[in-house]
């Protein structure tokens, strides 16, 4: 498992002992027989095999198979295993064919299962088992559970919880952000700034968004940009919303910088370019995140060199060009100069807070500690004057090894005025970007690998209108 982002708690002892999945006392699922003469089997190994053979934990045997049916069922027919202690999948190898709930898996093909599945051998309608899965999953719409296996928690705070989820079919891996409704935090978590984060994603995912009547306005879409994380899919009930995300594998960019010594200006460059480039891709669309810093910033893997992604759209603000923007949001030590302003003279901003923001983070990145910390850790007003002052230190040891584009570029973010701050395309054409064609070009090939591999997926850019499947009628759904 990746590390937890800082605003999430980990699982407790009895959530870990859920997603471990098999335990020597409870079994992690049953097949129960269809057929008279077939046992229930408990499935408490991590595989069994299904066949005529002597050899399969399970044997067809003609006495108790309907006449002329025993020639259909091969050798080894079937296995089902937990895959990877997580979950359940049921995997064809016969000649003759397996079905789950009538549709064909597929020679070495394999499916999720999930409570109540129908196992057919042979003939689509010759059902012989029914899978029981020990573990139900109360909290969720059925809709999601049609569609996804639930897996562990990966995290949980004032607003809900994230959890890990794999496709049915397809196996691929999601990040389930479960939203309550009217639950209001010291985060601002409320419903409408959930709607909002929605709102955001949809817009950037090219996700239809029409459904949400709560929401009237028009909104623009938008081409998926590689370094925003995408929403795959949304659902609603009553008590919550339910947004499908990509997953990311690596953890949080705040996880790194605690784990590591210090990280090299070359490895702080890679990632911040792909960070900048979220940010003025945002920008040119009129939005503003306002409240980036490390812990919404994912990465892909925990190789040193990997893909990053903005996240966390639930402070972010559409605008037009040049708008002023009226709310004290962010977060204290990433917060730009302006904001603090506004909140005791109601002076507003511009998007300009995001530049300072990664400006923070880069820093963080170098050295791996804050620009601004006062002496009293707790102290806010303390924070906000050193912020307002805008006074940093570069001097020690590790920023002898940074080079001087480095911190020229750190300067240019970190202007108190937001008038002489730079702005996204400004730094993104800074010699220390802009001349390093090797890491852009690398930039390049991260992505394009992952498009190749599978792990960048376009969203599902279908409206209701167009898919054959209708939802429920007790949910709501975007696809």
């Amino acid at each position: 498992m990746s590390q937890l982002p800082a605003t999430l708690t980990p699982t407790s002892s009895a959530e870990e002992k859920i997603s471990q999945g098999i335990t020597a006392e409870v079994p992690w699922g049953c097949l129960i027989p269809n057929r008279l003469g077939l046992q229930k089997v408990d499935l408490y190994d991590e595989e069994i095999t299904f066949g005529r053979s002597l050899d399969c934990t399970v044997r067809a045997q003609e006495k108790f198979i309907t006449k002329g049916r025993i020639s259909y069922i091969s050798m080894l027919h079937f296995i089902v295993n937990i895959k990877a202690n997580r979950f359940p999948v049921i995997r064809d190898v016969s000649r003759n064919g397996t079905w789950v709930n009538g549709i064909l898996v597929g020679k070495e093909k394999e499916v999720i299962l999930q409570d109540g599945d129908k196992i057919s051998v042979g003939m689509k309608n010759y059902t012989i088992f029914l899978f029981k899965q020990m573990i139900q999953q109360k909290d969720v719409p059925d809709e999601v559970l049609k569609k996804f296996v639930i897996l562990e928690t990966l995290g949980h705070g004032a607003f809900g919880k994230v959890n890990l989820a794999f496709l049915k079919r397809g196996c691929r891996p999601r990040a389930i952000k479960k939203l309550v409704k009217g639950k209001v935090s010291s985060n601002k978590n409320d419903t409408r700034k959930i709607k909002n984060e929605i709102k955001i994603l949809s817009s950037l995912s090219h996700v239809s968004y029409s459904i949400l009547s709560f929401l009237a306005c028009s909104f623009k879409f938008f081409l998926t940009q590689p370094n925003i994380v995408s929403m795959m899919e949304f659902f609603e009930n009553d008590e919550a919303f339910f947004i499908v995300l990509e997953y990311m594998d690596g953890g949080t960019l705040h996880d790194r910088i605690l784990r590591r010594d210090c990280m090299s200006e070359k490895e702080a460059k890679l990632i911040f370019y792909q960070i900048i480039r979220a940010v003025k891709y945002l920008h040119d669309n009129e939005i503003t995140h306002r409240d980036l810093k490390p812990a919404n910033i994912l990465l892909n893997s925990d190789n040193v060199e990997t893909v990053v992604k903005v996240s966390d759209f639930g402070l972010s603000k559409v605008t037009e060009n040049d708008t002023l923007l009226l709310t004290a949001c962010g977060t204290p030590h990433f917060v730009a100069p302006e904001v603090w302003v506004y909140q005791y003279r109601g002076i507003p901003y511009t998007k300009k807070v995001d530049i300072w923001s990664t400006g923070v983070i880069l820093y963080y990145m170098l050295s791996t500690k804050l620009p601004f910390v006062p002496e009293q850790s707790d102290n806010l007003q303390m924070l906000r004057n050193l912020i307002i002052r805008g006074k940093y230190s570069t001097n020690g040891p590790i920023w002898e090894t940074i080079s001087n584009d480095g911190k020229s570029i750190l300067e240019k973010m970190l202007t108190v005025s937001p008038n002489s701050r730079a702005d996204a395309e400004q730094i993104e054409k800074h010699s220390w970007l802009h001349n390093d064609v090797e890491m852009k070009e690398k930039v390049v090939a991260l992505i394009s690998d992952q498009e190749l591999d599978g792990s960048i997926e376009q969203p599902c850019k279908r409206t209701l209108d167009d898919s054959i499947e209708q939802p429920y009628k007790r949910t709501r759904r975007i696809v």
